[in-house]
């Protein structure tokens, strides 16, 4: 979801109301609280990732935005189909399941002269080398 998402509700009150509303709640973002409701309903731990955020460093821009909605969406629909052992992956611009036995526990190496990893140390990016 969309971290400045809010609820028809809330969408009724005025900015002032809004803000206060926010003051007084014990989440930083709609997210946390939707979050705590589907842990409290499943008995799952629901955790939290700003794409943006934990990508780059920065807030999240719209790319981060959709991209994290179709990973979402996929997973969902991957839920509601009740597939289970996947996650879901971005091959060839598009959106994939793929099966958690094939991933977990691997490594996949990444060229360190491949373009991307050249274009990164030249932005200033650390790869502990």
């Amino acid at each position: 979801m969309a971290e400045g998402a809010i609820s028809k509700k809330d969408a009724k009150l005025s900015k002032k109301e809004y803000a206060k509303k926010l003051e007084e709640s014990p989440y930083p973002s709609v997210s946390y609280e939707i979050a705590a409701k589907l842990t409290k309903k499943t008995g799952y731990d629901v955790r939290v990732t700003v794409p943006g955020h934990t990508q780059r460093g920065g807030a999240p821009c719209p790319y981060d935005r959709v991209f994290a909605s179709r990973l979402g969406s996929e997973a969902g629909k991957l839920i509601l189909k009740k597939e289970y052992g996947f996650m879901v992956g971005y091959k060839n611009r598009e959106i994939v399941k793929v099966p958690l036995k094939d991933v977990a526990g691997k490594l996949k190496m990444v060229d360190p002269d491949a373009s991307i990893i050249k274009e990164a140390k030249m932005l200033g990016i650390s790869f502990g080398d």
